[in-house]
C-alpha cells in the first residue's frame, strides 16, 4: 500500500504546482509543470472519481497545469492558432465517440469474455485524450511557441536528467528498488529489469524503457546545449554529453543509445536545415508505419536478422514483438476504421481456453488496434504533423533564419517517435514538444 508520502506526493502536487508558477519564469515552469510530476510522482497510484477513469500521475498533473495557466493568461487560447492541429484535435475527440458506438458487442472466448464499451467508455476516453493528449497539445503550442522557450526546454531536460543520473547509478547498483522504499509500494517487478548480469533502474517511471528514453532525450538535449554554446555547456560541456551518455549505456537499452548516437552524427555533422529533413524524413515513416507494414515494404526479415547477428537474445526479443505485430495487425483490421475499444478488445484469445495469445510492445499498434484509422490518424497527424509543418515552413529559409532549437526539438521528437515503433515510450513529454513546434509556426511574443 502507498505510504504517507506517497499520498502527500500525489494529493499535494497542485500545491507544489502553484509554488513552481511562482517560482519561475513563466516559460519555465510550464515545462515543470509536466516533468517534475513524471519524474518523481509515484507511478500506479490513483483514485477513482465517478465516471471518469482514475486520476493518477499523468492526469493530475495535466489538469492542474490546464487550470492554472488558464487562469495565470486570459489570453491562452483553447484552440491554437493551427488548422492543421484543430482538425486533428477534432479527430481526437471523435475517436472515443465512434469507437465505443461501433463497439457494443460483447466478445465470448470462452472462460473469457470482453464486455461492450458503453456510454462510460465514451465520457472515460474523452477525458483521458483530453487530459493526455489535448492539454499538452495546446500549452506546448501556446506557452512554449518562442525560440527562448524552447531553449528553456532543452535546458530543463538536460539538466533533470544529470539529476535523475544519480538515481540511475543507485538502482543499477543496487536493483530498481527506490519506488518501494520511498513510496513504500513497487508496481514492476525488479526481475524484469535484469540485463546483462545488472539491472535498468526504473525509479519512479514506472519501466526502464521509459527511464532509458527520457536519458536518451537528456542526452540530445545536452549534445543541442553543446553545440548552441549555451552557457551551461560552457565548462566541461563535452563531459556532462559523455556523462549522460555513458549514464543512457548503463540503462541496458540499446535503442535509446542508438538514437542518441544517430543524433550526435546529424546535430555535430550536418547543419540546421538537414536536422528538420532527417526529422521530417523519419516522423513521415513513423506516420506510414501501419501501411508500410500491411504491403510488406518494412524489410523486418532483414531487419530482426541483422540483429540477432549483433544479440542472440535481443533479437530473439524483437522476432517475438514482430510476429506478435502480424497477429495484432490482421485483427486490426477487421475494424479497421475505429478499431476495437478498451478492456483488452484488440488483443488476440484462445477460443478455447481464452489465453492472451498476444503480447502489444509497439504504441502503433496498441493504438491502431483499439481506436482505428481514425484515432491513429489523429494521435500520430498531431506528433508527426508537428516536425513535418515546421520543415514546410523552414525548407527554403536561409541556413542561419532556422531557430536552432526549434530544429533540435524536432531531431528529439523524432527519436521520440521512432521509438513508438518497437516501444511504448509515448508520455506528456513528447505531447508537449510537439505542442511546442506547432506554436513555432505562429510566435507568441516571448512571456517571462
Amino acid at each position: 500500500m502507498p505510504n504517507l508520502l506517497a499520498n502527500i506526493a500525489l494529493y499535494g502536487w497542485p500545491i507544489v504546482a502553484f509554488w513552481i508558477m511562482k517560482k519561475q519564469r513563466l516559460n519555465q515552469a510550464v515545462v515543470l509543470l509536466f516533468l517534475i510530476p513524471y519524474m518523481w510522482l509515484p507511478y500506479g497510484m490513483r483514485f477513482d472519481l465517478p465516471l471518469l477513469p482514475p486520476i493518477d500521475k499523468w492526469t493530475l498533473p495535466a489538469l492542474t497545469a490546464f487550470f492554472m495557466l488558464k487562469a495565470r493568461d486570459k489570453n491562452f487560447n483553447l484552440f491554437p492558432n493551427s488548422r492543421f492541429l484543430n482538425t486533428v484535435l477534432i479527430g481526437v475527440f471523435l475517436s472515443p465517440v465512434l469507437t465505443a458506438l461501433t463497439n457494443m458487442d460483447v466478445l465470448d472466448y470462452g472462460l473469457n469474455v470482453r464486455p461492450a464499451m458503453s456510454f462510460q467508455d465514451i465520457v472515460s476516453g474523452g477525458f483521458n485524450n483530453f487530459a493526455l493528449i489535448y492539454i499538452p497539445l495546446v500549452i506546448g503550442a501556446h506557452f512554449l511557441s518562442s525560440e527562448d522557450a524552447k531553449k528553456d526546454f532543452v535546458f530543463l531536460l538536460a539538466i533533470w536528467g544529470l539529476v535523475y543520473s544519480l538515481l540511475c547509478l543507485w538502482e543499477i547498483k543496487m536493483s530498481p528498488q527506490l519506488h518501494r522504499e520511498i513510496y513504500g509500494f513497487s508496481t514492476t517487478s525488479w526481475r524484469q529489469q535484469i540485463r546483462n548480469g545488472g539491472f535498468r533502474p526504473v525509479i519512479f517511471m514506472g519501466h526502464g524503457l521509459y527511464v532509458a528514453m527520457y536519458m536518451s532525450m537528456a542526452t540530445m538535449c545536452a549534445m543541442l546545449l553543446f553545440k548552441g554554446k549555451h552557457k551551461f555547456m560552457q565548462k566541461q560541456g563535452m563531459l556532462k554529453v559523455l556523462y549522460l551518455f555513458a549514464i543512457l549505456i548503463l540503462c541496458k537499452t540499446w535503442s535509446a543509445a542508438i538514437y542518441s548516437i544517430l543524433s550526435f552524427f546529424v546535430i555535430f555533422f550536418f547543419g540546421k536545415r538537414k536536422w528538420l529533413y532527417v526529422a521530417a524524413a523519419l516522423s513521415v515513416i513513423v506516420f506510414l508505419y501501419p501501411t508500410l507494414r500491411a504491403a510488406g515494404l518494412i524489410p523486418v526479415n532483414q531487419i530482426n536478422a541483422y540483429f540477432t547477428e549483433l544479440d542472440e537474445d535481443r533479437g530473439g526479443s524483437l522476432g517475438v514483438r514482430l510476429k506478435n505485430e502480424d497477429i495484432l495487425l490482421d485483427k486490426a483490421r477487421e475494424r479497421a476504421l475505429f478499431g476495437w475499444g478498451g478492456w483488452g478488445r484488440q488483443r488476440v484469445y484462445s477460443e478455447y481456453t481464452g489465453e492472451d495469445l498476444t503480447i502489444a510492445d509497439g504504441t502503433w499498434i496498441i493504438i491502431f488496434g483499439q481506436v482505428g484509422w481514425l484515432g491513429y490518424l489523429s494521435i500520430f497527424g498531431a506528433l508527426c504533423g508537428s516536425i513535418v509543418v515546421v520543415y514546410l515552413r523552414y525548407k527554403s529559409a536561409a541556413e542561419e533564419a532556422i531557430p536552432p532549437y526549434t530544429a533540435g526539438l524536432a531531431i528529439i521528437l523524432s527519436m521520440n517517435l521512432v521509438d513508438l515503433i518497437p516501444n511504448s515510450s509515448l508520455s506528456p513529454l513528447t505531447y508537449l514538444m510537439a505542442g511546442s513546434l506547432f506554436g513555432a509556426l505562429t510566435p507568441i511574443k516571448n512571456r517571462t
